[in-house]
């Protein structure tokens, strides 16, 4: 068994060398090695995914290509962010939400449709240390006010179609958090999503560890109360590399995803 100080990052590029090998059977083998070599890990002192992997690795790369391509399936509209917009653009979220008082460990329900939008709220969570929320779209405002009262919230971002349930929910809770976000629209007492543009785009990533954990999923309760599910910044992003190897998404190519956000085989 391994403890790692550092050199994640150096894992993930000798990964997607492996991606890249034309030999399935070859591939095969370097796999083989490649995940005995993560299964002996047992903790790892200081990783942080946005920093280590899409900064050190993907921005540095290929910093000018497309990391996001994303299609409104009702009218075709697009929008596309390279991985240098892209952090850029999640940098101004995380320095607003530093602004507004959260700190490492703090909690954010996220709660929008499949935009853009969900990806920078992703990445800031992760580079910042907070505990994202993901939220299911199918939730009620009593589903979402026993998860505030299980969990309460620091931050919430959600779009137009969503703000009003979450706002009974907060009142019936009596939980009120340090900052609303509101995308696509204008609602009292919320912040427009526009408003992380007055924010500087370059953040310094937070110091986490196999101990800190970055994602809270609710169960879906279909046998009981809802129970939270917890990833830390390692269990997840090293945990998903088996994911990425059954996808076979070679560097260039692309994931079309499909599934909803706030579910886990979305994140």
């Amino acid at each position: 068994m391994v403890i790692i100080i550092q050199g994640i990052d150096l894992l993930y590029k000798e990964f997607i060398e492996i991606l890249k090998l034309p030999d399935d059977k070859v591939k095969e083998e370097r796999y083989r090695d490649f995940f005995k070599k993560i299964n002996d890990i047992i903790y790892v002192e200081d990783f942080n995914w946005a920093r280590d992997v899409v900064e050190k690795i993907h921005v540095i790369e290929r910093g000018s290509s497309a990391a996001i391509h994303w299609v409104d399936l009702d009218n075709w509209v697009e929008k596309k962010y390279s991985y240098e917009e892209f952090v850029k653009r999640s940098n101004k979220l995380v320095n607003f939400l530093r602004g507004n008082d959260l700190l490492k460990g703090s909690r954010v329900y996220v709660m929008l449709p499949l935009i853009p939008e969900i990806f920078f709220s992703t990445y800031a969570v992760v580079k910042g240390g907070f505990i994202q929320v993901p939220t299911a779209m199918n939730l009620t405002s009593r589903d979402l006010e026993y998860r505030f009262k299980a969990f309460p919230p620091d931050a919430v971002i959600a779009d137009e179609t969503f703000s009003k349930i979450i706002d009974e929910a907060l009142e019936r809770s009596g939980t009120k958090p340090k900052t609303k976000i509101i995308v696509g629209a204008d609602r009292s007492g919320w912040e427009s999503f526009d408003a992380i543009n007055r924010e500087r785009d370059h953040a310094e990533a937070e110091r986490t560890s196999s101990d800190d954990v970055i994602l809270a999923f609710f169960t879906s309760g279909t046998t009981g109360l809802p129970k939270i599910v917890a990833h830390t910044a390692t269990s997840y992003p090293i945990g998903h590399l088996s994911t990425a190897m059954f996808i076979n998404v070679k560097p260039g190519e692309k994931h079309n995803n499909l599934s909803a956000p706030g579910w886990a085989k979305f994140a």
